[in-house]
């Protein structure tokens, strides 16, 4: 459980006690809470739920550990708890059905390089681009980079 869980603990207390006709006590809340704060709060929900069901006397923290322990036991543990697939998209294509590319950077197209505007007379002006260190594209080729070291980086 994390702090966030102390809500829906207090409300596993209050059932307990509601249950076994016991008083609440802030002593026994937090003893609870620091025994049985490493199993998650919905199989602590379930173990209590249990126990209401098959004891007679207010569960002892080692009764709510085994409930706990023996319905994880009993969990069907071979399928991963997974949220259901996203729904698959079709890929953008333009007006020739062409697959659309997103560029992360338009200023260099994801080549890490970015032309200057400048005198059409002479040949034109290269430098890095601002997105070298951060383009996910770029990640690739600068690995291949620093590992031959005969590659030239414009980083």
């Amino acid at each position: 459980m994390i702090d966030t869980d102390r809500p829906a603990f207090g409300a596993l207390l209050l059932r307990l006690d509601t249950a076994y006709e016991k008083k609440a006590s802030a002593l026994r809340a937090a003893e609870y809470w620091d025994q049985l704060k490493d199993i998650p709060i919905g199989l602590l929900t379930d173990a209590v739920s249990q126990h209401i069901r098959d004891a007679r006397t207010f569960p002892r923290i080692s009764d709510l550990r085994s409930a706990a322990d023996k319905l994880a036991d009993n969990r069907d543990t071979s399928r991963p708890l997974l949220l259901p697939a996203a729904p698959a998209r079709e890929p953008e294509t333009d007006a020739h059905g062409l697959p659309v590319y997103h560029y992360h950077c338009s200023n260099c197209h994801d080549t890490g390089l970015e032309f200057l505007p400048d005198d059409p007379k002479r040949q034109p002006t290269v430098r890095p681009c601002h997105c070298a260190r951060t383009n996910p594209k770029l990640q690739p080729v600068k690995r291949y980079a620093s590992k031959n070291t005969d590659v030239r980086r414009p980083w």
